[in-house]
């Protein structure tokens, strides 16, 4: 992302939009957010579609840890 846009942290799974790459990259990214404190976490939604399922998958787990039911 370019600027600054006011957030603790910024991570970015993929420069290219790679759902391959962003699931790799993102059980580590939600390490080193939850390791910086970081209270809330805003992630952009992908199709849920092959990995994207997946991916979207983890981050409902994610955030099901601390707030309950979401979807």
């Amino acid at each position: 992302p370019e600027g600054d846009l006011g957030y603790a942290a910024v991570e970015v799974l993929s420069e290219r939009g790679d759902l391959v790459e962003a699931a790799y990259r993102l059980f580590s990214a939600l390490r080193r957010l939850d390791r910086a404190g970081v209270e809330v976490i805003y992630a952009e939604r992908v199709p849920e579609v092959g990995l994207g399922r997946a991916i979207m998958d983890r981050l409902r787990k994610a955030a099901n840890k601390f707030e309950g039911d979401w979807g």
